[in-house]
């Protein structure tokens, strides 16, 4: 006999002696109420009634010699001296109390039976559920701890969510509203089942936990239950919250900074700015509430602190998105410097929004870390001021090596050259898919310096090129001429 059909028996036996012991339970009552009236019953000390009586017109006298019952065939049967009233009731007491001796006894039998076979079942039910993978890097496995039988009344039926079963020989429902982190940190939440038949008078409580492995974004995936003896178990289905014990680590994204290019904001020096971004929710299947967020940058002093950003909701929906607005002010100076030395060769630097997620059905809170780019943008006045400078300049160098120091045309020539140059160049920077580069150096055209130093380059033309060619690189090569 294989171990599930043994468990059958047990739990067949053990129902069987259930009802057996309620009869036994239930004699003392019906005994009191019994009345049974003989014909023809014959005793020199009493006369026919019910049996109560007889017994207690006999209390009197123990030693009382036996009486004859004589039934309608007229025969005599010699009949045991009736017990007293008091023997009686001794021994319907007796009968009581080892009735409620067996009914404890039996009663506390079915949960040793379903401890002994693993603890995952309880008179006889038994519940396992298979593990789930969120994504390609994680998986989900469940713990089933059973609690014992509860009352139908006494759990709250608002946030049950029921379980899709192949059969309705079982009733099983979820309260994900009990769901929460335990003192190990892992997720637990409510499973009740029983018989369809019984469901609604009494249920048997479990206890589900939740074993992650890996980080993941919090979802919902549906998960299949096993419910019943091994071999002859029902499957139902759920859909069930997954929780990471350490959040959603990318609950939002910024698609914006993950482009190529990359999307720069454009901060102008001097004076107060603004600028939007918006935030997709990676939590396609659960909603999620947003906490307070914080900023900070990666250049020095470029920024006046603190930086103020404002979410334009703090509640998502699956599948929503948020906006976060930036409110700041750079400090000149620094902000030039930064330009000058740039943490990349498409933006100046980096701010860090730190945004706190917690997904709902009781998950964990994730801290969301999107970089954005920035780029300082000096005032028009002094972009037009680098151009023309850098132009002049370019322009006197080319008339003085080439040896026409009063040619006018020349001095025409190298500023129409950086005027055309920097306006290329503007275009192209516009477009932010093509860098400028020379001499290894990258040059923005709307920065001061690279302003100034590109019309240079291009007034001077050729003449200055190779000037600044044989007096610095080729010493610096070691190909100088001799």
């Amino acid at each position: 006999m294989s171990r599930s059909t043994t468990k059958c028996v047990l739990a067949f036996v053990v129902e069987k002696s259930l009802q057996f012991v309620g009869d036994l339970a239930s004699m003392h009552s019906t005994v009191r109420r019994m009345h049974v009236k003989f014909s023809g019953l014959s005793c020199p000390h009493c006369f026919s009634g019910n049996v109560v009586d007889l017994l207690k017109r006999h209390r009197h006298n123990r030693g009382h010699s036996p009486y004859r019952l004589k039934n309608f065939g007229g025969k005599m049967k010699n009949v045991h001296p009736p017990l007293h009233s008091s023997q009686m009731w001794r021994r319907i007491r007796w009968i009581s109390a080892a009735a409620a001796g067996l009914a404890s006894l039996a009663c506390s039998f079915p949960a040793c039976v379903g401890q002994a076979a693993g603890g995952d079942q309880l008179l006889g039910i038994a519940v396992r559920i298979d593990p789930v993978h969120p994504d390609a890097t994680s998986a989900v496995a469940f713990s089933v701890k059973p609690l014992g039988p509860l009352p139908y009344n006494s759990i709250s039926r608002e946030a049950l969510s029921d379980v899709s079963m192949s059969d309705d020989m079982y009733r099983a429902e979820l309260d994900l509203s009990s769901m929460g982190e335990d003192k190990s940190g892992r997720f637990t939440f409510m499973l009740y089942v029983n018989r369809s038949s019984l469901f609604e008078t009494s249920v048997q409580s479990y206890e589900i936990e939740e074993d992650p492995t890996g980080v993941f974004n919090d979802t919902i995936q549906t998960v299949s239950l096993h419910i019943g003896p091994d071999r002859t178990s029902l499957v139902g289905t759920a859909r069930v919250p997954l929780h990471s014990p350490y959040g959603s680590p990318h609950g939002l994204t910024y698609k914006a900074a993950t482009n190529e290019p990359p999307t720069v904001q454009s901060v102008p020096m001097g004076t107060e700015s603004s600028f939007t971004i918006a935030l997709d929710s990676a939590l396609d299947r659960m909603g999620a509430t947003l906490g307070e967020p914080t900023v900070s940058v990666n250049c020095d002093q470029c920024l006046q602190l603190p930086i103020q950003v404002r979410l334009s909701k703090n509640r998502l929906i699956p599948g929503d998105h948020v906006d976060a607005t930036f409110t700041l002010t750079p400090n000149t100076l620094k902000a030039m410097h930064a330009s000058a030395y740039p943490a990349s060769d498409k933006f100046d630097a980096d701010l860090t929004l730190t945004i706190p997620l917690t997904a709902d059905t009781g998950g964990s809170t994730g801290q969301q870390s999107i970089p954005v780019h920035i780029k300082f943008s000096p005032p028009t006045i002094l972009i037009v001021l680098s151009v023309l400078l850098g132009a002049v300049a370019g322009a006197f160098i080319r008339m003085f090596l080439t040896g026409t120091h009063r040619d006018r045309h020349e001095f025409f020539l190298g500023l129409i050259y950086a005027g055309v140059c920097w306006g290329l160049a503007f275009l192209i920077f516009d477009n932010g898919k093509t860098m400028i580069k020379l001499m290894g150096v990258t040059f923005y055209p709307t920065q001061i310096f690279s302003a100034f130093m590109l019309c240079l380059l291009a007034g001077g033309g050729p003449p200055l090129i190779k000037l600044l060619q044989d007096s610095v690189l080729s010493p610096m090569l070691g190909g100088g001429k001799k």
